[in-house]
């Protein structure tokens, strides 16, 4: 066995115990979270105070989180669009070109890693339909958004976007 050989080995033995462990944490903490909060953080807008106004409630552009992604398929399109776009400003910022793929995979790695512990949040029929990887991306997105969003709005960046929305400047 040369050099080389045993250098892949010990890299992927390091890698695949780090995944190990990362998910074993995950599920540790995941298990402590629901022993100890059994109640989903967050939790859709009750009935009783929809009636009012049910569009006050309902996001115009961006949602973030699975509890409005059956919307954003159709409806919330420019949202997602821009979603995307603050991905790439983010990531474009500080990462050349050729790097952009790690760094969205150490974003989906870091998440995925912490998925349980984001899925404990959510009451159990907010996922109908919704896969493992589908949330992960949806946290990835979502994530990034709100980070670029706080990013812009410091800086006075302007998203004429969402001028027409409750995020607007």
């Amino acid at each position: 066995m040369d050099g080389d050989d045993l250098t892949s080995q010990v890299n992927w033995v390091a890698w695949h115990l780090t995944q190990q462990l990362e998910e074993a944490a995950a599920t540790e903490q995941h298990r402590i979270m629901v022993n100890t909060h059994p109640v989903s953080r967050v939790s859709r807008v009750p009935d009783h105070l929809r009636v009012h106004n049910r569009d006050a409630y309902t996001p115009g552009l961006v949602a973030i989180g699975p509890l409005h992604s059956k919307d954003a398929e159709r409806r919330l399109r420019p949202g997602n669009q821009l979603k995307r776009t603050y991905l790439n400003s983010l990531i474009s910022r500080g990462h050349p070109d050729a790097s952009r793929h790690d760094v969205i995979q150490g974003y989906v790695r870091l998440v995925a890693a912490r998925k349980h512990e984001a899925h404990a949040m959510y009451a159990a029929e907010d996922f109908d339909g919704i896969t493992d990887v589908e949330f992960i991306q949806m946290l990835v997105l979502d994530g990034c958004f709100i980070i670029e969003h706080l990013v812009n709005v410091t800086t006075g960046k302007d998203e004429p976007l969402l001028h027409a929305t409750p995020f607007g400047p």
